[in-house]
């Protein structure tokens, strides 16, 4: 029984070690949005030539490692970094 309870709380660590691993792997992004009477609709990513689209509001969320993407974005003239 003893060993039972053992096992499960070593499990319980195991998880919660894995949920810190994640969290702290997470990549942050950076969020940009089309300037006040400006028309930017979106841009080809240059690795995955997908057409990256603004949503709705005007915003577009790229992650901090995407070198390329961000290169793109803080040279487009109708967008401002946030």
């Amino acid at each position: 029984m003893a060993k039972q309870i053992d096992e499960t709380k070593e499990e319980l660590k195991d998880k919660d070690t894995k949920k810190e691993k994640a969290e702290s792997t997470k990549v942050k992004k950076i969020e940009f949005r089309t300037a006040k009477n400006k028309n930017f609709v979106g841009f080809v990513h240059p690795e995955t030539r997908r057409f990256v689209t603004v949503d709705k509001d005007g915003k577009l969320l790229v992650k901090e490692n995407d070198k390329k993407a961000l290169a793109i974005l803080r040279t487009a003239a109708d967008l401002v970094e946030i």
